[in-house]
C-alpha cells in the first residue's frame, strides 16, 4: 500500500491568515469552519512538489488579501487532481531557479 502525506491549506482567522501545513504541524482544523481550509491526501513522493504549489497559492492569497467564505470555497482552493496534473510541469519546467 502506498504511504500518503496529509498537506493544508488554512485560512486561520485569529493566528495570521493562510498557511500551508503538514499534519504535524497543522493547528487543530476541526477549530475551523469546513470552508476555511482544505487537506490533501497526496503519495508520499510527490509531497515537496505539492507543498511548493501549495506555497505558490498561499503567497497570491496573502497578496491578494483573499479572505474565505463559504461562497468562494470552491475557486480559492484547488482540487487535487489539479495540483498533482500540474506537478508533471514542474519537473520539466520548475516555477523557481535550479542550481
Amino acid at each position: 500500500m502506498p504511504i500518503t502525506r496529509e498537506l493544508y491549506l488554512l485560512y486561520a482567522f485569529n493566528q495570521g491568515g493562510w498557511g500551508v501545513f503538514n499534519m504535524g504541524t497543522c493547528p487543530d482544523p476541526h477549530d475551523f469552519p469546513k470552508w476555511a481550509y482544505r487537506k490533501y491526501s497526496i503519495p508520499s513522493e510527490k509531497e515537496r512538489i505539492v507543498f511548493r504549489k501549495l506555497m505558490d497559492i498561499q503567497a497570491k492569497l496573502v497578496s491578494g488579501k483573499i479572505v474565505p467564505s463559504e461562497e468562494k470555497e470552491e475557486e480559492i482552493f484547488p482540487k487535487l487532481e489539479d495540483l498533482l496534473k500540474e506537478q508533471a510541469q514542474f519537473i520539466h519546467n520548475p516555477p523557481f531557479e535550479m542550481d
